[in-house]
């Protein structure tokens, strides 16, 4: 399994409090149809402008130490 240094897992932590809950909502409201598909890249804009990006690095950093 995928292991975080302390620092990776507090940006992690950090990202997810920030992000997670308007995220899945945004893409919730796109699925229910309460949003229009177009909004959907705004959703996830919204979503890398929150670090999303930062997180995705993080992760690959982590499966690239699991790989060695």
């Amino acid at each position: 399994s995928l292991s975080f240094t302390d620092e990776e897992a507090s940006q992690i932590a950090n990202i997810k409090a920030k992000a997670n809950d308007n995220l899945t909502a945004g893409i919730l409201d796109v699925i229910m149809g309460r949003k229009s598909l177009e909004e959907y890249d705004n959703i996830i804009n919204t979503a890398k402008k929150a670090g999303y990006d930062d997180m995705i690095k993080i992760y690959q950093s982590a499966y690239s130490r699991y790989l060695k």
